[in-house]
């Protein structure tokens, strides 16, 4: 079944039901959160299938503003509490960087929707919800070098999101924005990744 907006941009519903499925099961193999956060998790998966065109890139400009706004907090309590300048630097980039994939996907929503008022999804952000664990367990401990290889499984986890959304999507333009959010997700995983070998090689 084929779920159409417009005549413009089109999801095959069928394949994308797979979603909730697949992913989440290498979700609850490899994630070591909360019960909590894993009810999420589902929440999202089972919920992605279902959203239109309009409602996809609507989550995804928000969960990328969400995204910005949780890293930043992290960059500033890297820099104050742990007092790493390398660490709360690349956070802050990459926060930045979130900040811009919102920016690119709006231009890509009122372009193809001719509308600059973005839906209203009633769906926590992916990335958030992981990282608002992270963030509350790194406040209480001080444990950086955990935060940082939970990081790099939530980078990982997005990637595989966006990659498997752009492998069951039928319009050209949002396989190609969902393919370009997930080499962007793969490009954090490694800066996060070269930040932790840098920082354990410190030890």
């Amino acid at each position: 079944m084929v779920k159409s907006l417009g005549g413009s941009l089109k999801i095959q519903r069928k394949s994308l039901s797979q979603f909730s499925t697949s992913y989440i099961v290498v979700t609850l193999m490899e994630s070591k959160y909360s019960k909590r956060v894993i009810e999420k998790l589902n929440q999202i998966a089972e919920a992605l299938p279902n959203l239109t065109p309009k409602e996809v890139i609507s989550y995804w400009i928000t969960a990328e503003l969400e995204e910005a706004e949780m890293l930043y907090k992290l960059s500033e309590s890297f820099r104050d509490i742990a007092k790493n300048d390398e660490i709360a630097n690349v956070l802050l980039k990459l926060a930045r960087e979130s900040a811009e994939h919102a920016e690119s996907l709006l231009d890509v929503y009122k372009k193809a929707f001719q509308s600059e008022e973005v839906l209203q999804v009633s769906l926590p952000s992916l990335e958030v919800v992981l990282q608002e664990e992270l963030l509350t367990k790194f406040l209480k401990d001080g444990n950086y070098m955990g935060l940082l290889r939970a990081l790099r499984e939530v980078e990982i986890i997005a990637h595989r999101t966006y990659l498997y959304l752009s492998e069951y999507v039928e319009d050209e333009k949002l396989r190609d924005i969902f393919k370009w959010l997930a080499e962007e997700e793969l490009r954090h995983y490694e800066l996060i990744n070269n930040l932790y070998r840098t920082q354990l090689s410190l030890k």
